[in-house]
């Protein structure tokens, strides 16, 4: 994974509807769709934090992509804009009930 998607997963995600959060969707725009597959990874064995920041990332590139249930039992649901099905994916982290 480039190092720049790494770091970029790392940062907390900020609050929407604030400039930071505007700022926030720019640079992970300028990532590129290149980094898609680093953020389907960070799905499956990134922090929580990581997998926050993209889920969101994913979105922004045109993806259905959310959680269903909690702990143990989260899954994240990922559809890419050209494919008719979802991929489920289990992360390897997840968080404390």
């Amino acid at each position: 994974m480039r190092n720049d998607i790494r770091d970029f997963l790392k940062e907390p995600v900020p609050p929407s509807g604030t400039q930071e959060w505007q700022d926030w969707q720019t640079r992970c725009r300028a990532l590129g769709e290149e980094s898609i597959p680093a953020f389907l990874q960070a799905l499956e064995d990134g922090t929580e934090i990581e997998q926050y920041a993209a889920l969101l990332g994913l979105r922004l590139f045109g993806y259905e992509a959310y959680g269903q249930g909690y702990g143990r039992d989260l899954r994240y649901r990922v559809r890419a804009p050209e494919e008719a099905e979802a991929k489920i994916v289990k992360p390897k982290i997840t968080p404390e009930p």
